[in-house]
């Protein structure tokens, strides 16, 4: 483990208790000892196709990755005495339950949630141990990133001076939206979506997201035209105070409007032209658009990247 610089292993079980296995130093891991851990790595992919009729090789149809299975083998050690500490594995891995893996490397702190599928101990060998086995998500996930279409231009120098005396032409910053920013996504990891939260400032008409990268070019849209099927009346754009959630996320896919104390769902005027925008690997030219409003709309990104393996 030293050698692949993995720190540490923490497991948080569904009542947000955690148990820490620290490689280097069992002592201080409520007597649990790593002895293996197996899974941490990129899960093997199924790859569907098709053989040819009149010739040689497959047709490609399609490809998956499943879900990973993660493999710890701990040897018990006496904290108080080897039976409790046997029983304290069934508290922290408790089979059927939701519990989050974190796998600290001297870079990096990556997470992935799974569920508890066996618990196994070995009561009668010399040296007492238990096997969990953990299937998971395919991909682990890191620290959230946050990017943002606002710029702040700091205006506040020293010396100053405020004259005439009751006046207020001291302008301590400028802000700007701009309309297209470039998220550099980790090469070594894997596609994922995003979260982005769209503030609106003035009357904003068929907001957009696009990825302006050549390959995949996506681009979704919310058809205002069609607002008023959700909201009632004859509204056919946002107004100043609306927040806009669009969650590009696998699973998670959403379009909310937040207005006042309400939420509405914009799914249903999503044009069926558009696409889920994502985050590939390398450089991405993210840009908002609007037919009219483009300038009035305050927009920030969030993601997790997402990793193969550890």
């Amino acid at each position: 483990f030293g050698k692949r610089m993995i720190k540490s292993i923490t497991v948080t079980n569904p009542l947000n208790q955690s148990l820490k296995l620290i490689l280097t130093d069992p002592d201080e891991s409520y007597g649990f000892e790593v002895w293996d851990v197996t899974g941490l790595g990129p899960v093997n992919a199924t790859i569907n196709t098709t053989p040819y009729a009149l010739d040689d090789g497959d047709f490609f149809n399609s490809s998956r990755v499943g879900m990973r299975n993660i493999v710890l083998t701990l040897g018990l050690r006496e904290s108080e005495s080897i039976e409790e500490t046997r029983l304290r594995s069934y508290a922290y891995f408790p089979l059927k339950g939701k519990v989050r893996i974190q796998v600290e490397t001297d870079s990096r702190l990556y997470w992935v949630d799974g569920w508890v599928e066996k618990n196994e101990p070995d009561i009668f060998s010399t040296q007492e141990s238990i096997q969990v086995s953990i299937i998971a998500d395919p991909y682990f996930k890191s620290e959230p990133v946050e990017a943002s279409y606002i710029l702040v231009t700091s205006n506040f120098e020293f010396p100053f001076e405020n004259t005439p005396l009751g006046s207020s032409n001291l302008e301590l910053s400028t802000m700007t939206t701009i309309s297209m920013i470039n998220v550099q996504y980790p090469v070594h990891s894997v596609r994922t979506g995003f979260i982005a939260e769209i503030l609106c400032t003035g009357s904003v008409i068929f907001p957009g997201i696009k990825n302006n990268t050549p390959n995949p070019n996506e681009l979704i849209e919310i058809d205002t035209s069609r607002l008023s099927n959700v909201l009632g009346g004859s509204v056919t754009a946002f107004s100043a105070g609306d927040r806009i959630v669009i969650n590009t996320i696998a699973g998670q896919k959403s379009a909310k409007l937040y207005r006042g104390a309400n939420v509405y769902n914009l799914l249903n005027i999503i044009p069926r032209t558009s696409s889920w925008v994502s985050l590939y690997p390398g450089d991405n030219e993210i840009s908002t658009q609007a037919t009219t409003g483009a300038n009035a709309m305050l927009v920030k990104l969030r993601y997790e990247p997402q990793y193969q393996g550890v």
